[in-house]
């Protein structure tokens, strides 16, 4: 009885543990991903500056990544920060 009880007890703070890793993520996925966009609209009232291409670049991989498990970008996350950069650079 005790066993299961504290087997119990180890089953629930696991899945506490989980849910708190996952709010942390999302938190620090909310966070990146307003970062990207705010240097794009940054970008798009200075489109010839190249510090920020670089910069809304650098914030590009880092959103990208924070989105992957194995934190490696794919052909398709670059794919999609080259057009958010084209779009936010080149006028409507």
């Amino acid at each position: 009885m005790t066993i299961v009880i504290v087997m119990g007890v180890i089953g629930l703070a696991l899945i506490f543990l989980g849910v708190l890793k996952m709010k942390t993520e999302s938190a620090y996925i909310k966070e990146t991903r307003k970062q990207y966009i705010n240097v794009l609209q940054q970008l798009a009232k200075a489109p010839d500056n190249d510090q920020l291409k670089e910069l809304a670049y650098s914030y590009g991989r880092k959103y990208y990544v924070s989105l992957r498990k194995d934190g490696n970008l794919t052909v398709n996350d670059e794919r999609a920060i080259s057009n958010d950069l084209v779009y936010h650079i080149c006028p409507q």
